[in-house]
């Protein structure tokens, strides 16, 4: 069985072959999703599925000063309160005691 790119879905030769977080991809494929740069292995991190170079990744971390609403997801703690309560994503924040959670991020050096 061929292995595909899980970028552009071609089939991926040994010489142009890499691999990171269990996905497989061309070496040009691998890109970070903000600024479209050209990644190596060793020199990206990823958090949800999504690669990004080290310094896309360490401004959306600064941008809200966590992973979860810089990266564009909710918060753990207000996927919780949405789901308890019932009312849809994206309703307002948490108070600052409730800031402390960070999901795990992956970064490779």
């Amino acid at each position: 069985k061929r292995e595909v790119c899980t970028f552009c879905e071609k089939p991926v030769y040994f010489s142009e072959r890499a691999s990171a977080d269990d996905k497989v991809f061309h070496k040009a494929c691998f890109r970070c999703e903000e600024c479209k740069t050209m990644l190596s292995l060793g020199k990206y991190a990823s958090m949800g599925g999504r690669t990004f170079c080290k310094p896309c990744f360490k401004k959306m971390f600064l941008t809200k000063g966590n992973y979860s609403e810089g990266f564009g997801t909710m918060k753990p703690q207000h996927e919780f309160e949405a789901k308890k309560s019932g009312s849809p994503a994206g309703s307002p924040g948490p108070s600052k005691k409730e800031e402390s959670s960070i999901p795990e991020a992956k970064i490779t050096c």
